[in-house]
């Protein structure tokens, strides 16, 4: 939205309802997902504590995402209304980080899926296939709308790392996996 547009969103004065509100609460997960992932690659953790750790930053991702607004929501309409407030860019990157930052936090578990099957680590295989998925589907559906694309550096970094998370699924699942 520019002003030559005029003003004709209305400014919720709830604070949590736009989008950069929710990009900087996203990015808080995304914080201490990192630091979880340098202190697990740097030093000797307990199994509880990676459990724990993980099973708690996973509920952040998952209230996090429940508690949007309806009209933030990833769907193809939201997406349409927030390119027609000249928005589309911000909502597609706002998506692009929590899908990534799931990607980032389940991806260890792709080959101890493989490895050694456990219900936990199925189901967070599974988390990171489907937002690899999702991560695709968002940057597909932005080079359809209008307004919406996004080409920056980072785009392709997060991208490669979802094409892993496909390349792994196409030589290790099975056919119901691959979609």
């Amino acid at each position: 939205m520019t002003r030559a547009q005029g003003f004709t969103v209305l400014v919720s004065k709830d604070r949590a309802s736009s989008l950069l509100a929710q990009m900087v609460l996203l990015n808080r997960i995304l914080s201490e997902i990192n630091d979880f992932n340098i202190k697990t690659a740097t030093t000797t953790l307990t199994e509880e504590y990676k459990t724990k750790t993980i099973a708690a930053l996973s509920e952040d991702l998952n209230t996090w995402l429940k508690n949007l607004p309806a009209h933030m929501h990833d769907t193809p309409s939201n997406l349409q209304s927030y390119a027609s407030q000249g928005q589309g860019q911000l909502f597609v990157t706002l998506y692009l980080g929590y899908y990534h930052y799931g990607q980032m936090l389940f991806y260890r578990f792709l080959h101890e899926d493989v490895r050694g099957y456990t219900p936990r680590t199925h189901f967070y295989a599974q988390q990171c296939k489907e937002h690899a998925v999702r991560l695709c589907e968002i940057i597909y559906r932005s080079e359809e709308v209008p307004g919406c694309d996004v080409l920056y550096s980072m785009v392709g970094h997060v991208l490669v790392i979802a094409s892993t998370v496909q390349i792994h699924t196409l030589l290790f699942g099975d056919e119901g996996s691959v979609r």
